[in-house]
């Protein structure tokens, strides 16, 4: 049909209906006008009911709600694995079929331990050899020594001290969360403590001289008479600079338990031998402060302040100048004789052919699963057993650019694991890196928490829940979060009842929950009464709601007034409210 005759038609439905009503209108001409009248009138009564619907407002009403005290704990909850540090896969060096297995899981060994070995029939005829000619080698070098016991014990000295510094520099390289070399963090290390004692110096330096200036100024003013022992102040009492401990390389390193902190001084003063003496304190703290940035770039990790990373590296410096100590003293019991020195590296040599054919524990630990078992075919490079120091578990988890400022060293955490149910454990927070790594658009930065009293039920592997407390504060003043209006410049105010009538305060705010937040300041105590406001329909809002649903214009469901505010958290945050 085209457009011309559909005009048509709607012309000829119009012109039929206006014929039927002129019709109809001439025969009840009194019945039109009465109904055309009351429909006038429900028209302006409906735009007058809207109109006056329309210019009110919703009446305001308040609930109460009493200030209370009570405890706000904020947590960050992550998830990640256990893993032991240090841990290791013992790979087979040779070809060959395994033999009798001589531990099973869970077993706990000792550095040095054969775990398992391959069948001689197996195994090339140089390690056959070579097991055939270590008796005649061991015999020699016997005689050679003349059975010198303090050599004997000088080598397991040395064996020990090496295991323990491998331990320790393995945990050390844990905690380095760059590729920076140890000679470069050792020279940055160094640095940083050279200028930790050059401050301290300069600071027990200024802080005499400052105290000699007020003896001498109260002396001139008349205020204490001169005398031999008013030289001094009794508050002027210097702090002892710290002691180096040496190295294994003839450098050292100060161990101190604190860093003291400076008196409140004057920077001006009459006395120029004072203003040089602050000057020059200012300058090598400057120069400190620097050092122990670099020294932190470089490790990738929070190190100073006898934290645990300081700790860790502390403890391998420890290791390593005892390991030092220990070959010191072999060589001073080892006969320096040419034929003693060919017969060990001949026994040496043999060890290391033979060794070849077996896996040996690299360190103390906990065998944890056995990847050969006896009857196999293995080829060189294949796995044999995993070792791991259930002593050390670690978690490492990642977290978000917006919380990783809300962490630092030494934080607890609670451990839970779906492994263990019902059991919390206790953590601490040991790490936290310094670099963010980006997936997605995501920023998220690694840190490590500790498992401290782990037991036999706690596995590497395991997934765990991780809940990290950044912030707990006890008994403190609480009001709801939905009392609290906070302008766009940031001041927070709560409506108190005054005689009636509801008036705004101030008030300066600390830790948050999910329905509560801490008063740190302003005219609020506790039992006070806040005003949370509310708001509900007017008598004329209530009327039109009627009459639309009258006239059709209303569903079928009740009317849902004003909801309360809801508050959220993010998925990796959490707080929780003591009353």
């Amino acid at each position: 049909m085209d457009l011309k005759k559909w005009f048509e038609k709607i012309s000829v439905f119009f012109k039929d209906a206006f014929s039927k009503f002129k019709k109809f209108y001439t025969s009840h001409k009194k019945l039109t006008l009465i109904g055309g009248g009351l429909i006038l009138v429900a028209v302006i009564g409906l735009i007058v009911l809207v109109s006056s619907s329309a210019s009110s407002k919703n009446a305001v009403t308040y609930r109460s709600a009493v200030i209370k005290k009570g405890d706000i704990t904020q947590a960050i909850d992550v998830v990640g694995n256990v893993a032991a540090v240090p841990s290791a896969v013992l790979n087979w060096q040779t070809s060959g079929i395994v033999g009798p297995v001589n531990v099973k899981v869970g077993d706990q060994v000792k550095a040095g331990d054969v775990l398992v070995s391959l069948l001689d029939s197996s195994v090339s005829s140089t390690i056959l050899d070579a097991k055939n000619s270590m008796l005649a080698a061991q015999l020699t070098l016997a005689k050679l020594q003349n059975g010198n016991s303090q050599f004997q014990t000088a080598t397991q000295t040395l064996a020990a001290a090496q295991v323990a510094y491998a331990k320790a520099l393995a945990l050390r390289h844990f905690y380095t969360l760059t590729g920076v070399s140890d000679e470069v963090i050792d020279a940055a290390r160094m640095k940083y403590y050279d200028t930790q004692t050059a401050y301290w110096t300069a600071l027990n330096e200024y802080e005499a001289l400052y105290q000699q200036s007020r003896v001498n100024a109260a002396v001139t003013n008349g205020i204490i008479s001169a005398s031999p022992t008013s030289a001094a102040s009794p508050t002027a009492e210097a702090s002892a600079t710290p002691l180096a401990s040496s190295t294994s390389e003839g450098s050292s390193i100060p161990t101190v338990s604190a860093t003291p902190t400076p008196a409140a001084a004057a920077t001006s003063t009459a006395d120029p031998a004072v203003a040089q003496a602050y000057d020059a304190m200012k300058a090598a703290q400057l120069t400190y402060n620097k050092a122990s940035r670099n020294l932190n770039y470089l490790i990738g990790n929070g190190y100073g302040n006898n934290n645990s990373i300081e700790a860790y590296f502390l403890a391998a410096d420890v290791a390593k100048a005892a390991l030092a100590e220990a070959q010191a003293t072999w060589d001073s019991y080892r006969n320096g004789n040419p034929y003693v020195l060919a017969a060990q590296a001949s026994v040496q040599a043999l060890q290391n052919t033979i060794d070849s054919s077996k896996i040996v524990a690299p360190f103390d630990g906990t065998v944890t699963d056995i990847l050969s078992t006896a009857g196999d075919t293995v080829a060189s490079a294949g796995e044999a057993v995993q070792m791991d120091d259930l002593t050390h578990l670690m978690i490492t988890v990642n977290v978000s650019e917006a919380d990783v400022n809300k962490m630092a060293v030494g934080q607890d955490a609670s451990i839970t694991f779906a492994a263990v149910p019902n059991t919390t454990y206790k953590g601490a927070l040991v790490q936290i890196g310094n670099a963010g790594s980006s997936s997605s658009g995501v920023v998220q930065f690694r840190v490590t928490i500790q498992v401290l009293n782990a037991d036999a039920k706690v596995k590497p592997g395991f997934s765990a829940n991780v809940s990290i407390v950044i912030s707990s504060v006890t008994n403190v003043l609480l009001v709801p979060n939905i009392a609290i209006s906070t302008t766009s410049s940031g001041r927070s105010t709560v409506l108190v009842n005054k005689s009636g009538v509801a008036t705004p305060v101030v008030i300066q705010t600390g830790a948050k929950s999910d329905t509560y937040t801490e008063v740190t300041g302003g005219n609020l105590k506790e039992g006070d009464t806040v005003m949370i406001a509310t708001s509900s329909l007017s008598s004329a809002s209530a009327s039109n709601r009627a009459l639309f649903s009258v006239l059709g214009g209303g569903g079928g469901g009740g009317f849902e007034g004003p909801q309360q505010p809801r508050t959220t958290t993010g998925s990796s945050s959490r707080s929780t409210t003591g009353g």
